[in-house]
């Protein structure tokens, strides 16, 4: 006998053996089961009713990738509303029914669980029917932070607490806004490592990473780099080349003289332009929704030939990363976007959250962006160790390290023109004093005296005329303050300084000056043929805007690129700029290099003779005058 077909609203409402047998036992993929048994609800979002996933059709691809077994990380990176979190809880009561195996989901903070639980996937649970006919009926298993069901348990965890992270074995991790979450969890690891280790006994064990990124050092953007990095690719309406849709000047088009953002938005003015035929696609809502339904995601160094086959890496990586920017949200236009960016571009902390929020992407100050680009431009015809004709004065910056001592010579001209002379190591301060002295008439040199105190403090005593040394800071109220290090019998400070040098400003002033044109002032050229170790050096660091949590603030700061290596001749290049500073080139004067000293002929030989001797007659008739006395 056949029992009839149960819709999954009775089905809640049948004894649990009738629930067995009424069930078939097909395993179905995430976005299939969404479609079929999950329902929003309206309390917390905007379209209730049954799941749809072709309203967003690039989620589908995630889903997948989270069902399938040769998958064991899914990474989302992305901007802020585009059903990330439906996304997840779709996956987690997936699991509950298809493969239930303890589970843990993690937030950044404890009132993060207690919104989450009881606002979001208690009530996700009693809308969706297959899944509230595997709950229990005892209240002790309906906890805030831990769900028995019939079959599995989930359990909710917050960022900063090792014991709801380490204390139990699990097959399925989900770490949400990861972002937000602390660098160490009390005395131990960080976060994610910590709860990652649970999953080591589970062969099918599965890991959900999803965040909206902040700054290039946070977790996301580092999780996001060890997978593949898919981007969703849609076909033009126009030529039917598929591209993926991103954010620029050339990309997204508003009308010439377009700038109030309420006006783009209420009359939809931007379109979105083909990279391949260059014709602007209509800002309406059909022709988007078409596009994304034919969208395919491509990981990086991957891409859809015209007629329309995919190219590139294997698409089974076991790690497996998405990125999903406002320009594919089915909630938001072109002009939305845009109109965003012309409401945040003049606000450094609202156009930060522009490129976070709204581009999913990690924030790096542009404005002092340090590349290698910029440096090969200002690359010169002049030889190392030439100095070129226009340089008036040298000065040197060194960084002191614990085995070697780092240097750079740098020449100065007219408005603060600047070369790169030459650069190098060595060992001891005696080598030191001869390239820097007794090889080149270094005007000045700045000297760390971070290492090696003792005898820095002894170089520039000997060499007091020509070397000072230096400490850098962060931030400083002037670029430059000194500090008096020695004192007197009586008390009195006087002797040897300390130059306490903005390392902040002149990061700011060197990194400007790269990027004006050559010959320029204040521009910056290089010798022919700078060596790769010297430019990685030189763009080791970059400048981001980090936020301060405990007080919500914001301030620029510069640091090391994720995976540099050293920075000690982008630090000798600060010491060498600040030493101008300390001996005034800005106060350089002049329109043209002086002209070069002639051969002496014969003739001019003769001129000089003259010259002098009328010079000495001129002389002699003042000193007889001023030696007569006034007539009475």
């Amino acid at each position: 006998m056949t029992l009839p077909e149960v819709s999954p609203w009775a089905l809640a409402n049948l004894p649990a053996k009738i629930r067995q047998a009424a069930t078939p036992d097909v395993r179905m993929n995430p976005p299939d089961w969404a479609d079929s048994f999950r329902h929003l609800d309206p309390m917390n979002c905007a379209l209730p009713g049954p799941w749809r996933t072709d309203f967003a059709p690039f989620i589908r691809g995630i889903m997948e990738a989270y069902g399938d077994d040769g998958c064991e990380d899914v990474v989302m990176m992305g901007s802020t509303q585009w059903g990330k979190t439906e996304l997840m809880i779709n996956c987690l009561l997936w699991t509950v029914d298809q493969q239930p195996m303890p589970t843990l989901f993690v937030l950044p903070t404890e009132a993060d669980v207690v919104s989450f639980g009881n606002r979001r996937l208690k009530v996700a649970v009693e809308y969706s029917p297959k899944i509230r006919a595997h709950r229990t009926a005892w209240k002790a298993d309906w906890k805030v932070d831990e769900l028995a069901f019939s079959n599995m348990v989930l359990y909710l965890g917050w960022s900063n607490s090792a014991s709801k992270l380490s204390s139990r074995s699990i097959g399925r991790l989900f770490l949400d806004e990861v972002d937000k979450y602390p660098a160490f969890t009390g005395k131990e690891a960080d976060p994610i490592s910590l709860a990652t280790e649970r999953l080591r006994w589970w062969r099918n064990s599965r890991r959900v990473i999803a965040s909206t990124p902040t700054t290039t050092d946070g977790y996301i953007w580092v999780e996001w780099n060890k997978s593949d990095r898919r981007w969703y690719w849609v076909p033009c309406p126009h030529c039917s080349r598929f591209q993926r849709l991103y954010f620029s000047r050339e990309t997204v088009v508003v009308p010439s003289g377009a700038r109030d953002p309420k006006e783009i938005r209420a009359k939809k003015l931007a379109t979105y332009v083909c990279e391949h035929c260059k014709v602007p696609i209509a800002d309406e809502p059909e022709v988007k929704s078409a596009m994304l339904l034919r969208g395919i995601w491509v990981p990086e160094g991957g891409r859809i030939t015209p007629s329309g086959n995919y190219k590139g890496p294997a698409l089974d990586s076991v790690s497996r990363g998405f990125h999903v920017n406002a320009l594919y949200s089915p909630m938001l236009s072109f002009s939305d976007v845009a109109a965003q960016f012309f409401e945040a571009k003049d606000d450094l902390r609202a156009y930060m959250n522009f490129v976070n929020s709204w581009l999913g992407w990690p924030w790096i100050e542009k404005s002092e962006e340090n590349n290698v680009e910029a440096l090969l431009a200002r690359v010169t015809e002049y030889e190392r160790n030439i100095v070129p004709e226009w340089v008036v004065c040298l000065t040197a910056g060194v960084d002191v390290q614990k085995d070697f001592l780092y240097w750079e010579v740098w020449g100065w001209g007219v408005g603060e023109r600047a070369a790169l002379i030459d650069f190098g190591r060595c060992e001891r301060f005696e080598e030191l004093e001869h390239q820097l002295f007794d090889l080149r008439p270094v005007r000045l040199a700045a000297i760390d005296s971070g290492y090696r105190t003792d005898e820095v403090y002894r170089f520039v005593e000997r060499n007091s005329d020509r070397a000072r040394a230096v400490k850098g800071n962060q931030s400083l109220a002037t670029p430059l303050r000194t500090t008096k290090l020695q004192r007197d019998y009586q008390g009195r400070a006087g002797g040897l300084m300390l130059w306490h040098v903005d390392t902040t400003y002149f990061k700011d002033k060197l990194v400007r000056c790269r990027h004006a044109d050559i010959g320029a002032p204040g521009s910056v050229s290089i010798f022919r043929d700078p060596p790769e170790e010297w430019l990685k050096q030189q763009t080791s660091e970059h400048k981001v805007l980090v936020r301060n949590r405990a007080n919500r603030t914001m301030r620029e700061t510069w640091t090391k690129r994720p995976g540099a290596g050293g920075n000690h001749w982008w630090d000798c290049s600060v010491y060498a700029y600040a030493a101008g500073d300390m001996l005034g080139v800005y106060l350089i004067r002049g329109t043209e290099p002086e002209p070069r000293a002639r051969p002496v002929t014969d003739s001019m030989e003769a001129e000089i003779r003259d010259a002098k001797r009328h010079i000495r007659k001129v002389r002699k008739n003042w000193i007889r005058k001023r030696g007569q006395r006034p007539e009475e």
